[in-house]
């Protein structure tokens, strides 16, 4: 029944464009969904039953089973709506026989009978001022949540601290220094000591708060760039006016305590200590490569990012020790690393509650790290449908991981704990509800070991609220824009976001379903050995890059991009033309 649910909702959202604007038709459909969602008994006994409604739901239902997802649907809605009209034109002009038509076949509201009960409330348009739009790859979600916990742990053999962010989209690795390089751009030579001096100082100070001077600076900075090589003014003051910490108040008015902004200040230099170790496809360069008589010389490429790119530098220090104390204010832009997530073909968004910010990265640590969590799953489950599929509470990925709530509490404070966060957040409506998946037997609860042989199996569903849902579901129509008319783009676009749901991408490129990996590789080797052609000759004519050709023949490459698929395959087209001629 999950499913018919799930189908009822996608059906009205998709619908919206077309038929939103006629209240008489929208404010039934809203109300028999709505129903539905409550019981799915009511699709039959609802007093808003809707032989149109169902109709569509029933084409969903049909589309989906031929493997086109609603979210598909969604973004080339202009190419489906003279067929949905079809489908439920007559219906729909029986349902509503005093309405009028128009030329694109949707209908508008004609005169109502006054015998008729009054259509319900329409439902409130979202408020996105209660959300920021954030981004949602999985990279930026290890990265943030690795801050937030302070995951970063001493490298014997760098002698740094160090994080892993590995996901199915990159392997980076994090870590913490005072180096500076072309990237720190400082007014004055003498400067850089300084600078040193302050991120030893402050490099340790990786928390909640620190996260949401990561979220502060990402948010404005996606609101106001128009380009990826944009700078934008960033002070400690934007951090305390979205986390809305509180002024103090005196007779000359009200300000940021000194303790808040010094703490703000700290965090923003502790973010510019982090650079980025990349290494995606542990790729494996042949330095000797033009002379086959001798051994290759065989080294791994690693490149160094900056998280964060920084210009016009304000430092802080003590007025009377002349310590440093953190950064006032700067230009900045992300460095490339975290550019090609935010911005471009690979952003993927979703919509974070300003609760996040705003409840205190101490008291409240757990409520912070708890929405981050679920506003990235639920742009993600949005996208598969499965929002109402529930979470774990114990193991790795279990909500008391996620929260990293310590397991050396008592039980019963945990499971308190955990269930107080989740009522809170229903309070402050950032979720709308939440609820055991099964009825709990509180007699297991006096028995030894309950914690461990019961309550950490248990699953926990937590829905978001329903003005999210649709919110989250415009946010693809904006990216839309921004990518080329083309289905099997926008898919791999959204899959982008995929790294924490097991489901193999769909291969809808005819490339890569006929693409004969031994025989290209073959035909490639024959090439350099008979025509005596290097690799980078070879490359060169395939139009790939020589390092991937050369893990692609030395049987290094974990996978493939469509793009070198298909050049490779274009190639061995012509080459086997070439032969037969």
């Amino acid at each position: 029944m999950e499913r018919l649910t799930q189908l009822f909702t996608d059906a009205l959202l998709i619908s919206e464009p077309l038929y939103g604007n006629n209240k008489a038709v929208w404010n039934k459909w809203t109300a028999y969904s709505s129903d539905v969602e409550k019981d799915n008994t009511k699709v039959v006994t609802s007093q808003y039953v809707s032989p149109s409604f169902s109709a569509l739901v029933s084409w969903l239902n049909k589309k989906n089973e031929e493997g086109i997802t609603s979210l598909q649907i969604g973004i080339k809605l202009k190419e489906y709506k003279d067929e949905i009209h079809a489908i439920i034109e007559k219906v729909l002009e029986d349902e509503f026989k005093n309405a009028n038509k128009f030329n694109d076949g949707t209908i508008i509201q004609g005169d109502v009978n006054e015998d008729e009960p009054d259509e319900p409330d329409e439902p409130d348009e979202p408020d996105d001022k209660e959300y920021f739009e954030v981004n949602n790859s999985a990279v930026y979600f290890k990265l943030r949540d690795g801050i937030s916990k302070n995951h970063f742990e001493e490298d014997a053999g760098m002698g740094v601290k160090s994080y892993p962010i590995e996901t199915k989209e990159s392997n980076a690795i994090a870590q913490l220094s005072s180096h500076r390089d072309e990237d720190l751009k400082l007014i004055k030579d003498d400067e850089a000591s300084r600078w040193n001096t302050l991120v030893n100082d402050v490099m340790s100070n990786m928390d909640d708060l620190t996260a949401d001077v990561l979220d502060s600076i990402t948010i404005q900075w996606l609101a106001q760039a128009k380009s990826p090589d944009e700078f934008i003014e960033f002070s400690y003051e934007q951090v305390l006016d979205m986390c809305n910490v509180p002024k103090k108040k005196v007779s000359k008015g009200e300000y940021y305590r000194p303790e808040d902004k010094i703490k703000v200040a700290k965090r923003i230099a502790a973010l510019a200590s982090i650079f980025i170790y990349l290494n995606d496809d542990n790729e494996v360069v042949v330095l000797n490569e033009e002379n086959e008589h001798d051994e290759k010389y065989k080294v791994k490429r690693e490149v160094v990012k900056r998280l964060f790119v920084l210009d016009s530098v304000v430092l802080w220090r003590h007025n009377t020790t002349n310590e440093y104390m953190g950064i006032e204010s700067c230009r900045i832009k992300p460095g490339s690393f975290l550019t090609s997530y935010l911005y471009g073909s690979n952003n993927t968004t979703a919509l974070l509650s300003k609760k996040a910010l705003e409840y205190n990265s101490y008291r409240h640590k757990y409520h912070k790290r708890l929405i981050r969590y679920l506003t990235w799953q639920w742009r993600i489950r949005q996208i598969y449908s499965t929002l109402k599929r529930p979470y774990s509470i114990g193991g790795d990925k279990g909500l008391l991981a996620v929260m990293a709530i310590p397991l050396t509490w008592k039980p019963s404070r945990i499971r308190e704990h955990l269930e107080n966060v989740l009522t809170d957040l229903e309070k402050e409506n950032v979720i709308s509800k939440w609820e055991y998946t099964v009825t709990l037997d509180e007699e297991r609860f006096n028995k030894k070991n309950w914690f461990k042989d019961y309550w950490v199996n248990l699953n926990i569903t937590i829905l978001p609220p329903e003005e999210l849902i649709k919110s989250m579901y415009n946010l693809p129509k904006k990216k839309t824009l921004e990518l080329e008319n083309n289905t099997e783009e926008s898919i791999e676009y959204f899959e982008k976001a995929t790294d924490a749901v097991n489901m193999p991408p769909k291969k809808n490129n005819e490339e890569l379903n006929r693409f004969d990996e031994e025989a290209v590789r073959e035909k490639i080797l024959k090439q350099r050995k008979f025509e005596n052609k290097s690799i980078r000759e070879l490359a060169k004519e395939i139009r790939i890059s020589a390092p991937t050709l050369s893990r692609f023949c030395n049987r290094e490459t974990k996978r493939l991009s469509a793009n070198a698929v298909e050049k490779m395959s274009k190639w061995y087209e012509r080459q086997e033309i070439l032969e037969k001629m």
